[in-house]
């Protein structure tokens, strides 16, 4: 008798260290969950957030739990600090560091950080027990979810649906996902949903969190508007540098990547470019400058950038051997058809009616197809446009470019059949 209550005490005893371990292990790893790893790595950078609705904000972050800080110059001699919670995050589309924001101390710490990542993500991937803690969170928090009958991960996935096709969009949730741990350190291509549009990101995946994607190494492609006011003479926005003499408008790119130029506006008039300016490369545009008329420039600017995604808006679709493999070109969704996009539409099917050989509008067409997810039609409208290519103010580069990048996009998705 004497026995079985010496063993019962030792059972007891070793039941309730377990699952007092137990319980260590999974509040360790729920507190470790709660520091967002993906966040902490823009933390003491200068970032842009951008939301939904298509607002940007620029400063330097503090990553505080499950809140950031968000400190920037709101006029001169004043300093704003901006808090962001994580209830909000649902509205964010991305936190970008974008590499020409940095001064030379930040660029230093960047290159330290992506180094140390690129080598974890080199390791064996159970080396580290962080990832035992973020497996032991995941299995605790499935475990009360089963309980309490709510879903896990949450939100588990996000689908959305485009004129042609359905689409996840975002899976998010768990700390470890063992797809993820196999892409970490390589290259890879996201599909991120953004403000009524499906992008995508190429670049090196080094870190997740159960809230955010971490990439390196990112083309981004932004829009600008320059409006050219009666007297200017000559400035420069990023990368773009112009110089208007003599009904010359003369544009210099700067940068490391190609500059794309989409259309010029003279008042209410269009006249389509579709044309691209090679890195460290100039182009003249002969353009009357009107007296009263107000002159606007829309292009494309490249910029090189570490983005944080949220997972509930982004999915890793597939990875390729070197990053150098991948298209630096944006192939971006319509969702759904907007009716500005549609005008455009219309717009540039009536100029190709009255002046069939205009492969500037031919190209701008296949743009404006390609983000409705019309490709066929798309392909046949940038072959039209190549085939007048000596028209083109880049003889044909910017429309080689895209169609190469559109026909990578499609060997991406697969083959379809009918």
């Amino acid at each position: 008798m004497t026995i079985l209550l010496t063993l019962f005490n030792i059972l007891f005893w070793v039941i309730l260290i377990a699952l007092a371990g137990l319980f260590i292990l999974v509040f360790a790893g729920l507190k470790r969950r709660k520091r967002d790893r993906a966040l902490k790595l823009l933390d003491s950078f200068n970032v842009t957030l951008e939301w939904e609705d298509g607002t940007r904000r620029t400063g330097v972050m503090r990553a505080l739990g499950d809140s950031v800080m968000l400190t920037f110059d709101d006029a001169p001699q004043t300093s704003t600090t901006w808090l962001h919670y994580a209830p909000e995050w649902d509205l964010v589309t991305g936190v970008y560091r974008f590499n020409d924001n940095l001064n030379e101390h930040d660029l230093s710490r960047r290159m330290a950080q992506v180094k140390a990542l690129q080598k974890a993500a080199s390791l064996p991937k159970q080396a580290h027990p962080g990832k035992w803690l973020d497996k032991i969170a995941d299995q605790a928090l499935a475990v009360w979810a089963g309980l309490t009958r709510r879903p896990f991960p949450e939100p588990a996935y996000r689908a959305v649906t485009t004129d042609t096709q359905h689409l996840l969009a975002g899976y998010a949730g768990d700390a470890h996902n063992a797809l993820l741990e196999m892409l970490l350190g390589k290259a890879v291509v996201v599909q991120h949903v953004a403000r009524g549009r499906i992008h995508q990101r190429s670049g090196v995946l080094l870190a997740y969190s159960h809230r955010f994607l971490f990439l390196v190494n990112v083309p981004v492609l932004q829009i600008i508007t320059i409006k050219f006011e009666q007297g200017d003479k000559e400035d420069q926005h990023l990368n773009l540098k112009w110089r208007w003499q003599n009904n010359q408008l003369e544009i210099r790119n700067l940068g490391l990547f190609p500059l794309l130029l989409d259309q010029i506006l003279v008042g209410d008039v269009v006249r389509d470019l579709s044309m691209m300016i090679e890195p460290n490369s100039a182009f003249s545009l002969h353009i009357k400058r009107p007296a009263r008329e107000n002159v606007r420039l829309i292009a494309r600017i490249m910029r090189e950038a570490d983005i944080v995604l949220p997972r509930n808006k982004a999915v890793v679709r597939f990875g390729v051997k070197a990053s150098g493999q991948l298209p630096l070109l944006d192939i971006a969704r319509l969702l759904p058809t907007s009716a500005a996009s549609e005008d455009e539409e219309q717009r540039l099917r009536r100029e190709l009616k009255q002046h069939p050989l205009n492969p500037a509008a031919a190209a701008t067409l296949a743009r404006q197809l390609v983000e409705k997810g019309r490709i066929s039609e798309a392909e046949r409208f940038y072959e039209m446009a190549l085939s007048d290519a000596r028209h083109l103010p880049d003889k044909g580069q910017r429309v080689q470019l895209e169609l190469s990048y559109l026909r990578f996009d499609q060997r991406g998705e697969g083959e379809k059949t009918s």
